[in-house]
């Protein structure tokens, strides 16, 4: 399933197929709230989702159709980008590797 909205509609697709496409006139203002998915700060918790969540993905604009099919056919793993200090810690642990294996 995939929710996106562009500032006028509020799209739902299911397995790639778009089952909801309404209008969304009501602005969006900020808040000082944390960003939840399946909760929410200002319902009891009897509100909240009761079950699991896999591949969550979030974005900064809304997905196009086939943007939503891409992802639903790519694994998160294979998107993910190791941060510097992840690579930086590998190559160190390398360069040691390499030093200890030149010292036999």
């Amino acid at each position: 399933m995939a929710w996106t909205y562009d500032n006028q509609f509020n799209k739902i697709y299911v397995d790639g197929a778009l089952v909801l496409n309404e209008p969304y006139t009501i602005p969006w203002t900020g808040n000082n709230l944390d960003f939840q998915i399946g909760q929410h700060q200002q319902l009891p918790s009897s509100a909240n989702l009761r079950g699991l969540l896999d591949e969550v993905r979030v974005y900064s604009g809304a997905q196009t159709q086939e943007e939503v099919i891409a992802d639903m056919n790519r694994s998160i793993s294979d998107q993910l980008v190791p941060e510097p200090a992840t690579a930086l810690l590998f190559g160190m642990g390398l360069a040691g590797w390499a030093a200890l294996r030149r010292r036999k």
